[in-house]
């Protein structure tokens, strides 16, 4: 018989989409002993409030302001670390992904075939390209990510000043320097949505914000040789390409854009300037462009 896996979860919250983030939590909530919410002051969270208090085994914490993804995310574990001894993993979600499969099967269908003390990560996968059960995934994302307790409990935390983007890959580079492996699975668990697909338009993209963070955040772990130049150009590359499809007719504008957006971003890493996006003059020079 395959051993009971105990898992708890931390899930992070700015304004989210309330039917959505329902049945986020509707689809772990008997999969985990614990969730954490780790609100960054939403406008909605009298809401989420309301919500979780409908569920016996959910904490939240409330910050006074958004201080990114990094800090809520050490904020949760922080919060977990006396339970870090008891439980298996640590399930780390968005506030719109949607868990699809049952996490205790997949985990020991897992420990059937690898070594748990080997594994820092097992990402449940939110496409159907993989064609091996599991495979090795150096890049999961944070969303749907298992994260060994162990890993954890060795002192490992997010990278706080990066504040959005790009702080899972500099995790990702962590938990492989310390010897573990990083593996994703094979068929579609989780919902989840990357980018935001506005009105009518065939593909998700980000907004410059983001461009900027991603463009920044990935050259400074381009510059401590914690991701190759392949998998640098190819984000800033084809959130452009999608940008694009989206909007062929402005084609001078969303180019013009794009680049002044990653140049700003590029500068900003090598000046190692970390400051927040909304008190970013970069950002809001780049958004006072009209065409």
């Amino acid at each position: 018989m395959n051993p009971i896996i105990k898992i708890d979860a931390v899930i992070t919250t700015f304004n989210p989409e309330m039917d959505r983030f329902k049945l986020v939590l509707d689809s772990i909530i008997n999969q985990c002993v614990k969730i954490i919410i780790v609100d960054n002051n939403s406008q909605n969270f009298e809401n989420i409030k309301n919500i979780c208090s409908s569920y016996n085994n959910i904490e939240i914490i409330r910050n006074d302001k958004n201080y990114g993804l990094g800090r809520a995310l050490n904020e949760g574990i922080d919060f977990l670390k006396n339970d870090l001894d008891r439980i298996d993993y640590v399930l780390t979600l968005d506030q719109d992904s949607i868990v699809q499969c049952n996490l205790g099967e997949i985990v020991n269908k897992f420990h059937n075939t690898y070594d748990k003390a080997n594994v820092g990560i097992i990402n449940i996968n939110s496409t159907n390209k993989k064609v091996y059960e599991y495979s090795l995934n150096n890049y999961p994302i944070i969303s749907g990510s298992l994260v060994n307790a162990l890993v954890f409990r060795n002192g490992l935390r997010y990278r706080e000043e990066f504040f959005m983007d790009q702080i899972d890959f500099d995790f990702d580079f962590q938990v492989r320097k310390l010897g573990w492996v990083l593996f994703s699975t094979a068929t579609n668990c989780l919902s989840h949505q990357m980018g935001v697909k506005k009105d009518n338009n065939k593909f998700a993209t980000e907004p410059i914000w983001r461009i900027y963070l991603i463009s920044r955040n990935s050259f400074v772990l381009l510059r401590e040789h914690k991701i190759n130049i392949a998998f640098f150009l190819s984000q800033l590359v084809g959130w452009y390409v999608k940008e694009l499809m989206n909007n062929k007719r402005k084609f001078v504008f969303i180019t013009f854009r794009y680049m002044l957006t990653c140049l700003v971003g590029l500068i900003d890493g090598v000046m190692n300037n970390f400051t927040e996006p909304e008190k970013n003059k970069s950002i809001e020079l780049i958004n006072s462009f009209r065409f």
